[in-house]
């Protein structure tokens, strides 16, 4: 399994980003998709970006979204 350093930034559509809440963790996983839908209780989600070492993916639940970045240790 793969470790990440992750970040996830939460904030809803009144507050903005400014507002927000950022969690850092580390994890072990082998899909961060999969790992992203069962946290979030979710079955779509979006990714936003495919860096070298970075992955963002994305969950929007009626306007309250969820940023989940992802870098590999």
């Amino acid at each position: 399994m793969k470790e990440y350093e992750l970040i996830i930034e939460s904030y809803n559509p009144c507050g903005g980003r400014e507002h927000g809440k950022k969690d850092l963790m580390e994890i072990e996983t082998d899909d961060p998709v999969t790992f992203v839908k069962n946290h979030a209780q979710v079955t779509e989600v979006e990714v936003v970006t495919d860096d070298d070492d970075e992955l963002l993916i994305e969950v929007n639940q009626y306007g309250y979204v969820k940023r989940y970045m992802f870098t590999e240790i």
